[in-house]
């Protein structure tokens, strides 16, 4: 299984906290490549522990959130003829601690569901505090794309024709 990994990192003070350098180091065994995306700031002592995982660190002014980092990645800094190289693209960020069970369960697990796309966790569904409507979703912190849905013309112009999100609420 060929495996590309685009990790999207944003700490306000540009500091690599320890549980992010765990996450990686928990993950990169699984991933044939490895991409770090930097919203932001970052400390050079911070750039120097990333530059342990991958040769590939993107810094970038913190655009459209992790979204923006990742259209930018996918549309404009690698060309999509590149994608079709591997099985899945791991789109995560650095907002959760983990792992607390093994990757490998996890990745044999899913692997024989035959989805398009999968998720850690599911949110349900409901209204906000301040009254915002919200539709159950699978949370973004950690999605598995398949080759199935990001090798379609359909993937490339979603990524393409996506407005830089302006909000929490529109990413």
């Amino acid at each position: 299984m060929r495996r590309i990994g685009i990790f999207v990192f944003y700490d306000g003070k540009g500091v690599v906290d320890d549980y992010k350098l765990y996450l990686l180091k928990s993950l990169r065994p699984f991933l044939s490549d490895l991409i770090i995306v930097v919203n932001g700031f970052i400390e050079n002592a911070g750039l120097e522990k990333l530059y342990e995982y991958t040769g590939y660190i993107y810094r970038r002014e913190n655009r459209g959130n992790d979204c923006g980092a990742y259209k930018e990645v996918l549309t404009d800094r690698y060309k999509p003829v590149e994608w079709s190289q591997y099985d899945e693209i791991i789109l995560f960020n650095d907002t959760f601690y983990g792992p607390v069970f093994s990757w490998q369960n996890i990745f044999d697990v899913m692997s024989d569901k035959g989805l398009d796309f999968w998720g850690l966790s599911r949110k349900k569904g409901g209204t906000m505090v301040d009254g915002t409507a919200i539709a159950n979703h699978i949370q973004s912190f950690f999605l598995v794309i398949c080759r199935s849905m990001f090798c379609t013309p359909q993937w490339t112009r979603f990524w393409e024709e996506l407005e830089y999100p302006n909000s929490y609420w529109d990413t």
